[in-house]
């Protein structure tokens, strides 16, 4: 998303026209309760929309910095200021191939690292993380910006790191991060579209509202952003013909208060006050 406040209020009032004409029109259960979301749960998603592309995504960038500089020292290239941008350079075959290869590889390559620490996300110790993320009761296009600043850096560092070392260039890296960013709200959206025969090529809002679900056969299952085949390599593949209709945090309740969940992960006002215990969903 565009760090622009007035492009962003623009992007928010066309995003918003878009998905809730297409969620009126293609409801993602048709015939069922449809859960409605506070005016606070709404306002907090709307802080979001606002908060991480002109606060959080800053300080995500630095976090990638950080992590660059520090694995090019680790790896033994000298603490020089020049040493270090030559480092970070891309090349090697990777960088000899058309752009446009590249491109899918990075996509492809993105994703695997992406689903392997949305996996890390969903353990034990970084869950109260990610808990954010899942606290909405209803899954709709909004709640895909609900996301911890933490839970924003950790992905991208890790996506970072292997592929600036395996030679792609970081700014290839940054240009593709629109697109995860526009299929993550588009998944996200509460409508039933499984894409046909494509569902097992493409993450669908069919196959990502499992992810959310609180049923038992839905826990822990499809990570992936983009490809579901990751998920089909790794047994994680999950789309019945049914779909869910609980959503939320299998264990204590995550507040709807924009700050108390900037806090909670920390045992902050919405967590420790409760004596809650945070637990990952678990098969």
């Amino acid at each position: 998303m565009s760090s622009d406040p007035l492009r962003l209020a623009l992007g928010f009032v066309a995003a918003a026209a878009l998905f809730l004409v297409l969620e009126q029109r293609w409801p993602a259960a048709p015939g069922t309760a449809v859960v409605a979301r506070s005016r606070r749960a709404v306002g907090t998603d709307v802080i979001y929309w606002f908060f991480t592309p002109l606060v959080a995504r800053g300080l995500t960038r630095l976090a990638v910095a950080v992590g660059l500089i520090a694995t090019a020292l680790l790896l033994g290239v000298p603490a020089d200021h020049e040493q270090l941008l030559r480092a970070l350079e891309p090349g090697g075959p990777v960088a000899r191939q058309p752009r446009w290869l590249q491109a899918i590889e990075l996509l492809v390559l993105a994703d695997l690292a992406g689903y392997l620490s949305h996996r890390w996300l969903h353990g034990r110790h970084l869950w109260p993380i990610h808990a954010v993320h899942h606290s909405s009761t209803r899954v709709d296009w909004l709640a895909a910006v609900r996301v911890h600043p933490l839970n924003d850096a950790l992905p991208r560092v890790l996506q970072a790191i292997p592929l600036v070392f395996l030679g792609f260039d970081a700014r290839l890296i940054a240009a593709l991060i629109p697109v995860f960013t526009f299929w993550a709200i588009l998944v996200h959206a509460a409508v039933p579209w499984r894409f046909g025969p494509l569902r097992f090529l493409i993450a669908s809002p069919a196959f990502h509202r499992w992810h959310h679900a609180l049923d038992e056969q839905g826990l822990q299952r499809n990570y992936a952003g983009l490809f579901p085949a990751i998920d089909l390599l790794f047994g994680t593949y999950y789309l019945p013909v049914h779909a869910p209709c609980r959503f939320g945090t299998p264990d204590a309740p995550v507040p709807d208060g924009f700050l108390a969940q900037l806090a909670w992960p920390f045992g902050g006002p919405g967590r420790a006050a409760r004596g809650a215990r945070v637990i990952p969903p678990s098969l």
